[in-house]
């Protein structure tokens, strides 16, 4: 059987037999749920609005089937109004996701054009990943962390491939960093912003290299950090407790609280 990531046991190689496994199956199936709940996030809200509006405009209806036919009448357009608004917010809320779908669109664009305007970029020999996705990585550092000491900085860009390679490389390190609730927002750092912080560029190539300061905490490296100081609510309960590395201002980390 395979490990499990972050075995209490010292770090079994084998789980049969271990007394932890029922925990460790339990805490794995959890932990995808949760990160499954917060991906989509914005999907099951909208979800529960239409369900929510649909149950509401089906008993309205049930109820005015009792009444007098103009008395009918009268519910079912008020109930088709409210629909309709209920749509328009619902249209408002999609336009500006693709509005911001547009501007991350638009990054890419500006960034392929630095990167080399009539050929396809090229692709990282050993990971895989293309000159923009090393553009986005700079971008990441640069907003997450470019106030941090250099070691902080390499840690953060070592976690976004730490990340990368956790979900097997089935997206690109760009969608990874630009995907809602994972990274800060990269959309507005230009070229002129990263060249007044040439350590951010440096920080990624020396990640890209293979040095993650994580490592020294965590054998497969973090794929998390947060500032302790700007974290509140439902994201600071679930890392309550956890096992942190500190560099810096941040804390790097892999588990959360169940």
């Amino acid at each position: 059987m395979k490990m499990f990531k972050g075995c209490p046991e010292n770090h079994r190689k084998e789980c049969e037999g271990c007394h932890l496994v029922k925990q460790c199956v339990k805490k794995k199936i959890k932990r995808k749920a949760l990160r499954f709940f917060h991906t989509h996030k914005k999907l099951f809200f909208m979800i529960t609005i239409i369900i929510v509006a649909a149950i509401s405009s089906i008993v309205i209806i049930e109820k005015s089937l009792k009444a007098s036919r103009e008395e009918a009448t009268i519910v079912v357009k008020n109930t088709i109004d409210s629909a309709n608004d209920e749509i328009v917010r619902s249209t408002e809320k999609v336009a500006i996701g693709i509005e911001r779908v547009k501007a991350t669109k638009k990054v890419e664009k500006e960034t392929t054009k630095e990167v080399k305007p009539t050929e396809a970029p090229e692709k990282n020999s050993t990971l895989g990943i293309s000159d923009i996705d090393i553009k986005n990585m700079e971008k990441i550092v640069y907003a997450e962390a470019r106030g941090e000491p250099y070691e902080g900085q390499v840690a953060v860009a070592a976690v976004v491939l730490n990340r990368y390679e956790f979900y097997d490389r089935k997206q690109s390190i760009t969608k990874l960093v630009t995907a809602p609730y994972q990274f800060a927002d990269i959309s507005n750092i230009n070229q002129k912003m990263l060249d007044a912080y040439p350590d951010c560029k440096k920080a990624v190539q020396e990640a890209l290299a293979g040095n993650d300061p994580t490592e020294q905490e965590f054998s497969e490296g973090a794929r998390y950090f947060y500032d302790p100081d700007h974290v509140e609510g439902h994201q600071k309960e679930i890392r309550e407790g956890i096992h942190v590395l500190r560099i810096g201002n941040h804390c790097f980390h892999n588990d959360f609280n169940e």
